[in-house]
């Protein structure tokens, strides 16, 4: 819920929203094999992502967070 809020943005593109709340049920659920993702649109399409679309981003999101903890590491002087 929590990152929901903060990766939210007004106008965003379909595919980011996508990986915003991917990200937010990671933190919730016990197993990525858990999640179904369907994206409904504006013009009334539904799409359910496929297991190949749903773990490509799932390795991002992992990445992205593997790169961000490496921000976070203090630098030793």
């Amino acid at each position: 819920d929590e990152y929901l809020v903060k990766g939210y943005e007004d106008n965003m593109e379909i595919d980011k929203a996508v990986v915003v709340v991917v990200r937010a049920l990671l933190e919730v659920v016990e197993s990525k094999n858990n999640i179904d993702v369907a994206v409904f649109t504006r013009d009334y399409k539904l799409t359910m992502l496929n297991d190949t679309k749903l773990a490509e981003i799932v390795q991002q999101i992992e990445r992205d967070k593997q790169a961000e903890a490496e921000e976070k590491k203090p630098i030793l002087q």
